[in-house]
């Protein structure tokens, strides 16, 4: 996210959610949905994110917002024999502004929005956040 002057960065993560479910390949890149690799926590996987993120140029849509996401499968994923699954501890990245949310245990996706000034100048911290947590 390096390629913008001086956005303001909000992100949430959320417990028990998905944004890549029925979408990603295990340890694979398809579409829009990048594998970043197996990891132990969410903290270390939105890290990777992240920095992979501030290598990809991307530019503000008309509304001054950009939002890009990630999904972790915790280490206890399990599937549905109540066995580790074989997505636990993968890490995945959204490079587009697809945000499409399902329930599901064991995993966590984050949302991470860059405001370029002029939509700052409009919104304090807790109604910007509010707007971009949908």
């Amino acid at each position: 996210f390096s390629t913008w002057p001086s956005p303001q960065v909000f992100a949430h993560t959320y417990s028990n959610t998905s944004n890549v479910h029925g979408i990603a390949w295990s340890r694979s890149q398809y579409k829009d949905t990048h594998f970043l690799g197996d990891f132990q926590d969410v903290e270390d996987c939105e890290q990777a994110f992240r920095n992979y993120s501030s290598s990809t140029p991307i530019w503000f849509d008309d509304g001054g917002i950009q939002c890009r996401s990630f999904s972790f499968f915790s280490p206890q994923h399990s599937n549905r024999r109540g066995g580790l699954s074989k997505w636990a501890g993968q890490c995945f990245g959204v490079v587009s502004e697809r945000w499409e949310r399902v329930q599901e245990s064991d995993v966590f996706s984050g949302r991470i929005c860059l405001l370029d000034t002029q939509v700052m100048s409009q919104c304090d911290s807790v109604s910007c956040s509010a707007a971009l947590a949908r």
